[in-house]
């Protein structure tokens, strides 16, 4: 390699913003908890090579995803399966609202509300 190599800088790295990044806590709804199944259209990639447009492999497959739904805002709902007193959540499954075919309630979840004798009968010690 003939001369000098050029010095190379590196790129300044800008990050993606949530579109309302700034009011995110103001534009949470949380409902009521329930039960819930949530009929989603999956999304779908098909990298296999070369594709012709008249034969196409493309399967439209929706699925069911059981959970209790704790959140939602302006792009997804979230269900969880597991959901603490204090309203945090175990795993998350964020679905977008535009792949959403159908949710379904299946049951109202009761917050606890069992008295302070009540719960330190169930601690474990």
């Amino acid at each position: 390699m003939k001369g000098k190599m050029k010095e190379i800088t590196p790129r300044k790295v800008t990050k993606m913003a949530y579109p309302y990044k700034k009011d995110l806590k103001k534009n949470l709804i949380k409902p009521p908890l329930y039960l819930v199944k949530v009929t989603w259209l999956d999304a779908a990639t098909y990298n296999e090579g070369w594709h012709d447009i008249d034969e196409l492999p493309i399967e439209i497959d929706y699925f069911d995803t059981y959970g209790i739904h704790f959140m939602s805002d302006k792009e997804c709902i979230y269900i969880t399966d597991t959901v603490r007193e204090d309203r945090c959540v175990g795993t998350i499954h964020q679905i977008p609202k535009g792949m959403v075919k159908e949710i379904e309630k299946i049951q109202e979840i009761k917050q606890n509300t069992l008295s302070i004798e009540e719960k330190t009968k169930f601690e474990t010690k």
